[in-house]
């Protein structure tokens, strides 16, 4: 049955479908990566933070007193996204 809907799906594409041809492409190539555009308050670069380090940043953004403030307004966010 893959085989079938496989073959359904090259003949879309030849069609000239752009679905078809996106997840043929897809397929054989892998998605496109995606890049994240991270800024911070701190002084280094995220990348050049310890795990521990970021560790710390994430547990003070999920505790609730944190997130409660900064969603009030009244905390400073670490990150900005």
């Amino acid at each position: 049955m893959l085989a079938k809907i496989a073959q359904k799906c090259v003949e879309a594409a030849v069609e000239g479908d752009m679905q078809a041809i996106k997840e043929i492409g897809d397929r054989i190539d892998g998605k496109a990566p995606q890049s994240l555009d991270v800024t911070t308050t701190h002084e280094r670069a995220v990348s050049e933070l310890t795990d521990a380090e970021l560790a710390a940043i994430i547990s003070s953004r999920t505790s609730g007193d944190g997130v409660a403030q900064e969603k009030a307004g009244k905390a400073k966010p670490d990150c900005v996204h």
